[in-house]
């Protein structure tokens, strides 16, 4: 007699006959990425979890596989209630039960674990899922290079009267720093240059709305105008040709100076 299989429990669905079709499929999707072999590469085993839960689910997701299933299951659950009956007045109930559960057992014996078509519906199903992984993993790769992107970067806008082409708006914006790329979009596009400090500079001149017709919108981190802002400032106070560094060590040296007079 061949050993039953519990396919819902390979699902972890714990409603077992009672779970809908709905809650099958639900079930499905969590264990085929949990048991993947691409996300199990260290268990040797891997492969053949996967194959395990699929036919599993290949079995009661059938509408015409499930229904004998489902007996089979009921029946071997009434057993299992059976056995554990150990009192005299249940025996008779006991051994019908126990009856029935041979009865099924013999009734079909589909022991195979996999044909040669379910082997190859099973690689097919790894190789979507491992196609569908690898699109996401894309995706968020993308969406992180865009953030890094857009910390150096402008959104230039204009009217439906003005037609730039991508080298109008890099002749346009060459001025400002190295640009790194143009994205072209409808009546607009990002520009993103070397450094945020750049991008910030483009925000700061007025005569591109002027002049062109532009309107620009720094994308990047407050932190970077703020940065540009204080720049800005450290060259107004400090001696004309001295770099920020020689003057940050004048300083210190004067204040040195004046600590040791009393001054300060």
């Amino acid at each position: 007699m061949s050993k039953f299989e519990d396919h819902y429990a390979k699902l972890e669905i714990e409603k077992g006959p009672h779970a809908t079709m709905k809650e099958i499929k639900k079930a499905y999707l969590k264990m085929s990425r949990k048991l993947h072999p691409d996300k199990n590469r260290n268990d040797p085993n891997a492969d053949d979890k996967f194959a395990k839960m699929f036919m599993a689910y290949e079995i009661i997701s059938d509408p015409k596989k499930r229904p004998e299933y489902d007996r089979k299951y009921r029946a071997k659950k009434e057993a299992e209630i059976a056995r554990k009956m150990k009192d005299a007045n249940r025996k008779k109930q006991y051994d019908a039960l126990e009856k029935r559960e041979q009865e099924s057992q013999l009734a079909t014996s589909r022991a195979k674990a996999a044909t040669v078509a379910t082997k190859l519906k099973i690689q097919e199903e790894i190789e979507r899922l491992r196609r569908e992984m690898e699109l996401e993993a894309r995706r968020k790769a993308e969406e992180q290079r865009d953030k890094e992107l857009h910390k150096s970067a402008v959104s230039a806008t204009w009217g439906s009267s003005d037609n730039y082409s991508e080298q109008n708006v890099r002749d346009i914006f060459h001025q400002y720093g190295r640009i790194i790329a143009v994205r072209m979009r409808k009546r607009g596009a990002l520009i993103v240059f070397q450094i945020p400090e750049q991008a910030v500079s483009v925000c700061e001149d007025e005569e591109l709305g002027q002049d062109f017709g532009i309107t620009v919108k720094f994308l990047g981190e407050k932190k970077a105008v703020k940065r540009r802002k204080l720049g800005l400032e450290w060259k107004t106070i400090r001696p004309a040709g001295m770099a920020f560094s020689e003057y940050e060590a004048w300083t210190l040296q004067r204040l040195r100076k004046w600590t040791g007079k009393g001054v300060v």
